[in-house]
């Protein structure tokens, strides 16, 4: 009577449910199951395209000794020095370069303060040295400064051969941006998103009124002076012209992306070494041991790599007897 009453419990919970009832024998250390009285749902795995994320907010800086501030033409421009010389507007860099040589280094080793004194006397003692004629500085009307950007000089309207004064304007606003190549946002990440942040990941910048994408150009490590540790996150991109200096704006730092795969809390199996795994079951129905790494969970489910599409894994379902070495299971 009593196995007439399971029969009957059986066939009403496959004509309500739709599910088919199958048998698999266990293989290896499914033997610690049996006894048990459970019932083994076999699920289809279902996967989501996972991305690491990390929000942070950053600050829109220029490169250090780099802002440029004008004063002879009463206008604030943001550019960056390559060279000073006197040539002629719009001769390319190339053609500069063989004129003058090495007379002058390159933007990262520019010291402003230095350049400013005395440059007149300055280059023509360089150029003196460099060409037998020496040029009449009395007679040029312009300067021009050499532009890394593009190749080509930018006018910075010097008449009449009188002398311009830079200077370092220390947090200046500006309005506009001649040259991005050295613009920069940057902004403080914790200890934790910094292990998990990489030099080239991909970025999305925010603000009221504008965006872009970029890319990580580095990572620093900062400790402040009561001993604490931060990280600052720098990048860099030609899109940041739709910025301006001293903006704030919202940073999305995208990780890799992974294709994770949702599993049942039920499904998921700790050993005593700590690690974590599934069971499967193949298509002889015969059950696999599978080890993943979880990612992240919910209430519900685990979020694992180390399964792929197609796998059927085995999740506890309704209190049934488990007999004859067979562990039954439904598909769902």
């Amino acid at each position: 009577m009593k196995n007439f009453l399971l029969f009957v419990f059986f066939a009403l919970l496959v004509a309500v449910f739709g599910y088919r009832t199958v048998e698999f024998y266990s293989r290896g250390s499914m033997s610690s199951f049996f006894g048990q009285e459970v019932v083994y749902s076999a699920k289809n795995v279902s996967h989501i395209n996972k991305s690491e994320e990390f929000l942070v907010q950053a600050r829109i800086e220029a490169g250090a000794n780099l802002d440029i501030l004008s004063e002879s033409s009463g206008k604030i421009n943001n550019i960056l020095i390559k060279k000073y010389e006197y040539v002629k507007k719009d001769q390319k860099l190339a053609e500069v370069n063989e004129i003058i040589g090495d007379i002058e280094s390159d933007a990262e080793k520019v010291n402003i303060p230095d350049i400013v004194t005395d440059i007149d006397s300055a280059y023509a003692k360089k150029i003196g040295k460099k060409k037998k004629n020496k040029r009449d500085f009395k007679d040029m009307t312009r300067r021009y400064i050499i532009s890394p950007c593009n190749g080509y000089i930018k006018d910075i309207v010097q008449e009449n051969g009188a002398m311009l004064n830079f200077g370092i304007t220390g947090g200046t606003k500006f309005a506009s941006i001649a040259c991005t190549d050295k613009l920069f946002a940057s902004g403080s990440i914790s200890t934790k998103n910094a292990k998990n942040i990489k030099k080239g990941m991909s970025v999305e910048i925010k603000s009221e009124t504008a965006k872009a994408k970029s890319e990580i150009s580095s990572i620093s490590k900062i400790v402040g002076e009561s001993g604490s540790v931060a990280f600052r996150v720098r990048l860099s991109s030609k899109d940041l012209e739709n910025f301006f200096i001293d903006e704030v704006v919202d940073i999305k730092i995208i990780g890799k992306s992974e294709k994770l795969y949702s599993v049942p809390l039920s499904a998921l199996v700790v050993d005593k070494s700590g690690d974590s795994f599934v069971w499967t079951i193949d298509k002889e129905s015969n059950a696999k041991k599978v080890k993943v790494s979880v990612k992240h969970s919910d209430l519900d489910n685990v979020y694992v790599l180390g399964l792929k599409d197609g796998d059927l894994i085995i999740t506890k379902g309704v209190n049934l007897v488990i007999s004859d070495s067979k562990i039954k299971y439904e598909i769902s």
